[in-house]
């Protein structure tokens, strides 16, 4: 393994450092993949089922096999930002991370985060680390995606509500990371 050091004189100094993209000599940590989304518009539900909101990464192309040993990656996935609302004090909104490998499905990965305190308007904050074993392997095509439900149903939830001065988009993220 190479090694990169920042030199005396404020340059970094590189020695034998092999960038033939074997990522599984990367140190451990090292983010080698980097895709993410964003939303602009509103998106709300009433439903108590898992509705998508269209809040979904670009494609990831995994360059090793997920898991948790060495040679192996794991994906971080974080949504931040936006802004939650409710037509009411007493809706609650759950939000939840899907994933979708190559011309797949989306299938449920993981809960995400809730809020039951309608009218106030609060960020999302979820994130999650998946090392899901022989789930994803070398080359294949990850995209995750949020989803959201009314809990219990008949309120409107708002996943994200445009309000001038006060509402940034949401976002997700997601990133290979070697073991």
């Amino acid at each position: 393994m190479g090694t990169l050091n920042l030199g005396t004189n404020g340059k970094i100094q590189a020695t034998n450092i092999d960038l033939s993209a074997d990522w599984k000599n990367a140190p451990p940590g090292t983010i080698i993949t980097h895709v993410y989304g964003s939303m602009g518009s509103n998106f709300s539900t009433t439903s108590d089922s898992n509705v998508a909101t269209g809040l979904i990464t670009s494609p990831l192309v995994k360059k090793l096999a997920n898991g948790s040993a060495a040679g192996t990656s794991r994906i971080h996935v974080f949504c931040f930002g936006g802004n939650r609302d409710s037509n009411t004090e007493n809706a609650q909104d759950v939000t939840s991370i899907y994933r979708k490998v190559n011309n797949g499905s989306y299938t449920e990965r993981d809960y995400g985060d809730a809020q039951y305190v309608g009218g106030y308007w609060q960020p999302h904050c979820v994130s999650m680390v998946d090392t899901s074993v022989g789930a994803m392997g070398v080359g294949d095509t990850v995209r995750y995606q949020m989803y959201v439900r009314s809990r219990g149903g008949s309120n409107t939830v708002y996943f994200h509500r445009e309000i001038g001065g006060v509402s940034g988009s949401p976002y997700i993220i997601a990133q290979e990371i070697v073991n």
